[in-house]
């Protein structure tokens, strides 16, 4: 286990130090946003709707950060639905390749799914999960376009698009029952307020 711990800080070492340097614009843009948002409606809602923006905001940051920096390799192209998937899980060299490539596919898109399901739901809770799936596909395919045409040495795969938006529906599937629960906890007339 702690080889697979050590293997992951290698990964995100350099991308983990840029993301916390980045930390103060993300704050000074929440406080921005929260700004914009309290002219128009109440401080709690507000705070709301500043936070998910915000949080979605550092999400899509995240994952422009991991995706879309230089890699050492080459660039090609994988357009066999499930091949890279099989080939990973069937003949792994060792534990931590599937685990890396398929986990934290889905993983990367997780808070995503879960921060886009969110906005969604304070616009209007009509088929968020549907919404955020169809969503995270788009974004997932867009970061895979823009892999095989900037220079950046990285393969595009069909499986990827795949597993991120599995990754996003889980992440949209779980701020659905977060909000299911949080609402039956409080008054009907409180969460109307709060989705309004």
């Amino acid at each position: 286990m702690s080889a697979l711990i050590n293997d992951l800080m290698i990964y995100f070492d350099g991308l983990l130090y840029l993301f916390i340097l980045l930390s103060p614009l993300f704050i000074l843009i929440g406080i921005g946003i929260y700004i914009f948002f309290k002219a128009g409606m109440n401080g709690k809602k507000a705070f709301l709707w500043a936070s998910v923006y915000t949080l979605l905001m550092m999400s899509i940051v995240g994952i422009g950060l991991l995706t879309l920096t230089p890699s050492i390799g080459w660039s090609s192209v994988q357009l066999i639905p499930f091949y890279s998937m099989y080939n990973e899980l069937n003949d792994p060299i060792t534990y931590i390749i599937p685990i890396r490539n398929l986990g934290l596919n889905i993983l990367l898109f997780v808070p995503f799914g879960f921060f886009l399901a969110a906005r969604y739901y304070l616009k209007s809770n009509q088929a968020i999960i549907r919404r955020t799936t169809i969503g995270g596909a788009i974004t997932s395919t867009t970061v895979e376009i823009l892999q095989f045409v900037l220079p950046i040495n990285r393969v595009s795969n069909i499986d990827d698009v795949i597993l991120n938006t599995l990754g996003t529906f889980l992440g949209a599937t779980v701020c659905y029952i977060f909000i299911k629960l949080i609402y039956r906890f409080i008054k009907p007339e409180t969460s109307e307020n709060i989705a309004a």
